[in-house]
């Protein structure tokens, strides 16, 4: 039964944890399966989290706190997530993504500095990184 979800898309450890434990699985039997799944290379929480940043990235700007929130509700541990972001997604990265989400929002009539800091913080992006987008494209 795990196989079939694993089929569908890629999985954390914690998700296949849960779902063995709602169908009532006991925890040795768990254990067990989590790491056999894991020599046989079905479960990476490393490569998890650097597909879903890479993806994620190539779809809209989202910021570093977007990127966190989704991972550790995933299951991934803080730590991993840290250092996947800061390979992946650093601190240069997440501004010229912020750059790039102001420019968008320019061009839809967004010009008030506090609505655009507003919508990315919504997206997620950090405080500092809003502040340098907005300054940079609406103050300039």
């Amino acid at each position: 039964m795990v196989y079939k979800q694993l089929a569908v898309r890629p999985r954390t450890s914690w998700q296949v944890i849960t779902f063995l434990r709602k169908k009532g699985v006991i925890q040795s039997l768990i254990e067990q399966v989590v790491a056999e799944l894991a020599d046989a290379g079905y479960l990476n929480d490393l490569k998890y989290s650097e597909n879903y940043i890479t993806v994620r990235l190539e779809e809209k700007p989202r910021g570093q706190l977007y990127f966190q929130a989704k991972l550790c509700a995933a299951g991934i541990e803080r730590s991993l997530v840290c250092q996947v972001l800061s390979n992946l997604y650093p601190p240069e990265r997440e501004q010229e993504e912020a750059l790039h989400f102001v420019r968008l929002l320019i061009e839809d009539g967004v010009s008030c500095p506090h609505k655009a800091f507003r919508k990315l913080q919504a997206r997620g992006f950090t405080c500092s990184a809003a502040r340098y987008a907005v300054k940079q494209e609406i103050f300039t």
